[in-house]
């Protein structure tokens, strides 16, 4: 293969053309290209490379090593040539989404639908097999509930970990001079940023000091970008780190950005409100 030329592949969606440009399809490139785009260790992207094919994952359902599925723009209860063993996969997970314009035979089995918009209702682009990427606008208005896939991938994203909804996160500041009690209790009750926005209030902590500075603990329940560093810029309080250290019940520990690791069993019973999911009978 001529160095920086790609495979001249054939594909019946064009969807399947981006995730092979993007290194995404499992089964030929392990995540390799994608790791070389997002500067990635591809050491840890390889050595940690998920199932290859779709019939792993179903293999993996039945056999409970899969709990859950989110199913997107996909049908397997129809296109699937073992269609026996896919529902009795879909059937063994715990929990079961499906993000589709139809309530298709999939989706009819899931425990939650979340209603997609078609190509002729949102904007974007497609890429076809001579790699020319086509941009395309709605033609026709989204009907119901129904939105378009990025817009439900965001609400969900921000819903998992955003402090907006409940989820604290908790942070280790090094701030370059000590705090006083009075710069403290301000920022515990909140402060007027310049936008003219009042900040929620904090749970604020000294933790220790090193050198002329300190070290605090800060516990948010809101989130706006650099709002730390925006805060202590009114508390004339000049910020050298932002170590973030919880995301919720999620403990990070040293895990250095771009880093990864498993969830403990005890984790996954905290994000589960420590009770084991009755299993559904969908039969």
């Amino acid at each position: 293969m001529k160095h920086h030329c790609g495979v001249f592949g054939v594909f019946g969606h064009p969807e399947a053309v981006q995730l092979a440009y993007l290194g995404l399809y499992s089964q030929q490139h392990r995540g390799q290209e994608s790791a070389g785009i997002c500067s990635c260790d591809r050491g840890l992207i390889s050595r940690y490379a998920g199932m290859g094919l779709v019939t792993e994952v179903f293999d993996a359902a039945c056999e409970g090593r899969i709990k859950a599925l989110y199913l997107m723009g996909e049908n397997p209860m129809l296109s699937d040539p073992n269609l026996t063993h896919v529902e009795e996969a879909l059937r063994a997970v715990e929990f079961l989404a499906v993000q589709d314009i139809f309530l298709n035979e999939t989706a009819q089995l899931a425990d939650v639908v979340l209603p997609a918009a078609s190509f002729a209702e949102k904007e974007g682009t497609f890429t076809n097999t001579e790699r020319r990427v086509q941009l395309i606008r709605p033609a026709l208005d989204v009907p119901g509930s129904a939105r378009p896939d990025w817009a439900i991938i965001t609400d969900l994203a921000n819903r998992l970990a955003h402090p907006r909804y409940g989820h604290e996160k908790e942070y280790r500041v090094l701030l370059a001079k000590r705090p006083d009690q009075e710069q403290l209790e301000a920022w515990r009750r909140g402060v007027v940023l310049d936008d003219g926005h009042r900040t929620a209030p904090v749970d604020v902590r000294y933790e220790s000091s090193q050198g002329k500075g300190a070290w605090v603990r800060v516990v948010m329940r809101e989130g706006r970008k650099r709002q730390i560093r925006e805060t202590c810029q009114q508390l004339a309080l000049p910020v050298v780190r932002i170590l973030r250290t919880r995301i919720g019940t999620l403990r990070l520990g040293n895990l250095k950005p771009r880093q990864w690791r498993y969830l403990t069993t005890m984790e996954v019973n905290e994000l589960k409100n420590g009770e084991t999911p009755k299993k559904k009978n969908r039969r």
